[in-house]
């Protein structure tokens, strides 16, 4: 999977032309209040000769479980298979007001730590709704062990950073058959000795990136594969190099691979 940050018509459109060329299994789509709206944007973009799924990150308070599953719904009857949502608490930027946009709920969802507490209720709802609508699991971002809980009894797939994984992994915590682990890739090549901005924004991640070339990556993946890590989200570091660097990495990597890891990317 590739994680992508521009939700606009034309941006869409090109990155969904090139995950289709590269051959990743799905893109992410991330929610922002001053993004444009991925679901209409999706809906009116989709190539049906692609085969890739789009994974549209969606906060739970911004939308009632009804409403997201007759927006799933919809989505099933024009292009089946290809859509599915991430949902989320909320990371919320200084800058956003989305928190005191809500009506009755603002006192409820202050802190990350209510909003999670919404997600899992909102989980329960949607849940009993996509039984009756039968519809597929959703996809839940977090690491909290009442988030591993909820995947594990909703059949749900989780999303967690790289550091976050391993720490849960290595303590022998639970483990969910669909595990999605969020990871940078950069190739340390492109990194000069005097590159002292890039270097620092490497230091600051790199519990949560893999760096090296392309052989190197292949073989940490693979790695990850052996910790039952079921899908991988790539992205890359801020300011690093072209998106395109990453896309032809992932295409070398490709080139190496084993069938099992081409269910991975």
């Amino acid at each position: 999977m590739s994680l992508f940050e521009d939700n606009s018509r034309d941006a869409l459109i090109e990155i969904s032309n090139t995950v289709h060329e590269v051959g990743y299994k799905s893109l992410l789509l991330v929610y922002d209040s001053f993004l444009d709206n991925a679901v209409v944007t999706v809906a009116n973009t989709i190539n049906k000769e692609h085969t890739f799924k789009y994974i549209i990150a969606v906060r739970t308070y911004s939308l009632s479980p009804e409403y997201l599953a007759t927006i799933y719904e919809t989505f099933e009857k024009i292009a089946p298979g290809r859509v599915t949502f991430n949902v989320i608490p909320g990371n919320i930027k200084f800058q956003e007001t989305s928190l005191r946009d809500v009506v009755f709920i603002e006192d409820r969802i202050q802190t990350i730590e209510q909003r999670d507490q919404y997600t899992l209720e909102w989980l329960k709802k949607y849940n009993v709704l996509s039984l009756r609508k039968k519809l597929p699991p959703l996809m839940l971002s977090g690491h909290s062990i009442d988030f591993q809980k909820a995947c594990i009894e909703y059949g749900i797939t989780n999303i967690m950073q790289l550091s976050d994984y391993l720490d849960q992994y290595n303590n022998g915590l639970l483990k969910n058959k669909n595990q999605m682990v969020s990871v940078a890739i950069l190739n340390d090549n492109l990194i000069g000795k005097n590159n002292t901005y890039l270097n620092k924004v490497l230091e600051s991640h790199k519990d949560t990136t893999i760096s090296g070339n392309s052989d190197f990556i292949y073989k940490e993946i693979l790695k990850l594969k052996e910790k039952e890590v079921s899908d991988i989200l790539i992205h890359q570091l801020p300011s690093s190099h072209p998106s395109s660097e990453i896309h032809n990495i992932i295409k070398d990597i490709v080139k190496l691979t084993r069938p099992f890891l081409e269910e991975m990317i």
